[in-house]
């Protein structure tokens, strides 16, 4: 049953959109591509006052990123909130974030990796859909691939159902894992990020949803590792389906170690549940957008995740 949620207004050409840096430091030329890249999508962009700062390896300070973040909900003028990139730093400005203000202003929120924590955040304390997509400052390529572009653009404009996320080629690298088909709210994100909201006030809901995990730069044994937590914590046996992207990009330590298809096989495997692996989202070169806090359908012998709800609303007429 579809519900009937306040949803983002759906962005138009020529919206104002907001681009923030909730996480790492900025390389100002990569920015610099992103801005041009959107603005050539006849988007106008507005970048935060902060974005270029640097704390360590964060862009700026915690209160000034949240103050970024916060200005760009609250500003009428903007329609859409893209981040700059991930890395590491989106949960230490959580304090100084006002989630119950940011609920009453819902936008279009734009990005992956260490925004996990933001989405599910928002998810917590919003309920409306946000967008695991591409980012301004490290994939301006990404938004410059016709189809990448699509793919989020469809989304995030177009007041109805998606229907099946897919390039025009198909979903390229998707697999059966465990067979069957299941119905539910996507959630998730990059998986060390998911695990490290056990028992924070943002901690990732499961139940009777479509969980999508991804990672990059990580051992298979720190997947194995990752994977046990959550089903130790419940996360796993509590969700209807799954939808698994590329877990690790590396080689394994050992010859010894156990492969992330395995693991995926151990841990999930028991329950029955559709697994999709190798789904193009999050850390790859041309990724597709999901719309988490949105009802889908995984089917696994088919390959295909189909959005059955639309995730923005249409424009009102003033």
């Amino acid at each position: 049953m579809l519900t009937n949620r306040t949803l983002p207004t759906a962005l138009q050409p020529a919206d104002t959109v907001a681009v923030v840096a909730p996480a790492g430091r900025v390389d100002p030329e990569a920015l610099e591509r992103g801005v041009e890249t959107l603005r050539a999508r006849g988007l106008r962009v507005k970048v935060g006052r902060h974005v270029l700062d640097a704390y360590g390896h964060m862009a700026g300070a915690d209160r000034d990123r949240a103050s970024d973040l916060m200005a760009a909900f609250l500003d009428p003028e903007v329609h859409g909130v893209f981040c700059a990139r991930g890395g590491s730093g989106s949960a230490r400005m959580l304090p100084y974030l006002d989630l119950r203000e940011i609920a009453t202003n819902p936008k279009v929120f734009v990005g992956y990796s260490d925004v996990t924590v933001l989405h599910l955040a928002l998810g917590r304390s919003a309920g409306w859909p946000t967008f695991y997509g591409p980012m301004v400052a490290t994939d301006a390529e990404c938004c410059r691939d016709d189809d990448c572009f699509a793919a989020l653009w469809r989304l995030i404009s177009r007041p109805e159902p998606a229907g099946a996320l897919q390039f025009d080629d198909g979903p390229r690298s998707a697999r059966v894992l465990i067979a069957g088909a299941a119905e539910g709210m996507l959630t998730g994100g990059t998986l060390c990020l998911v695990e490290s909201s056990l028992g924070a006030s943002y901690q990732a809901r499961t139940e009777g949803r479509l969980l999508a995990l991804e990672d990059t730069n990580e051992t298979p044994w720190r997947v194995d590792r990752m994977l046990t937590h959550l089903g130790h914590a419940g996360l796993l046996e509590q969700a209807a389906g799954f939808i698994i992207g590329s877990l690790s990009n590396l080689e394994t330590d050992s010859s010894d170690d156990l492969s992330v298809e395995q693991s995926l096989l151990d841990h999930l495997g028991p329950f029955g549940k559709p697994v999709l692996y190798g789904f193009p989202f999050g850390h790859i070169a041309a990724p597709l957008t999901l719309p988490l806090n949105c009802r889908a359908r995984v089917d696994a012998d088919a390959e295909t995740l189909t959005v059955l709800e639309a995730a923005v609303a249409p424009r009102s007429r003033a």
